[in-house]
């Protein structure tokens, strides 16, 4: 179903849009019951198993449709998704999300040493127990009956902040990965589960906004969960 495989690719150029979605997983205006919500949820529950790709931005215009991303790595990994409204991802590689820190070759001072290091700790988490979570917990929600067809259920996907700790600039901090809604499908003819995440933000040692490493030594992330 070539369609289908290409449908999250086509949300990766509209991101921006997906970040209004926050109002949509705590609405209560949904035309969709709870009844309703939790049948199609019990449809899409299952165990999946697929990739993870990792895509890092590397252009961007004055659009969201003109933003690129840049497939950088992947890895074999396996999704359970509940009728609960939540999907766990299993033996999730946290060190792959060291591109989300890029300071340039030429970028000299306190700040970009220390954003280095975080970049170089992140990657150094492949070889620690901090590397892989064991259930990245993501939350999925389908906004409205607009949002299915006959064979496809599109859902509005919220993960939870990944936290980890993380030693450098001479110290241990507590380092959160911080996701914006994003987007999925499922389709119910074969029975695919698709979603992606989209890392937006690192805070270090407190998860609010005056923690965030800023935005010149940080890069936007998207995950995609597929076969």
């Amino acid at each position: 179903m070539k369609n289908f495989k290409n449908l999250l690719m086509t949300f990766i150029g509209i991101i921006a849009v997906a970040m209004c979605a926050t109002s949509c997983l705590n609405s209560d205006d949904d035309s969709i019951d709870a009844v309703t919500q939790n049948r199609y949820q019990k449809l899409m529950s299952g165990m999946y198993s697929g990739k993870a790709r990792f895509y890092q931005l590397k252009s961007t215009g004055n659009l969201s449709s003109q933003k690129t991303y840049v497939k950088y790595d992947s890895i074999h990994t396996s999704w359970d998704v509940s009728a609960d409204s939540t999907f766990r991802i299993n033996n999730f590689p946290v060190f792959m999300l060291d591109s989300a820190i890029v300071v340039e070759k030429t970028a000299t001072g306190t700040e970009a040493e220390k954003y280095r290091a975080l970049n170089q700790a992140i990657r150094a988490l492949k070889n620690s127990s901090e590397g892989y979570i064991m259930g990245t917990k993501t939350k999925y929600v389908i906004p409205s009956s607009s949002w299915v067809s006959e064979n496809v259920i599109q859902f509005m996907v919220q993960p939870y902040p990944i936290k980890r700790k993380i030693n450098f600039d001479g110290a241990e901090h507590t380092v959160y990965f911080v996701f914006t809604p994003t987007t999925g499908a499922f389709s119910a003819t074969n029975r695919k589960f698709q979603a992606q995440l989209a890392l937006n933000a690192i805070c270090i040692d407190q998860l609010d906004s005056s923690h965030t490493v800023p935005s010149q030594f940080m890069n936007s992330i998207v995950v995609t969960l597929s076969d």
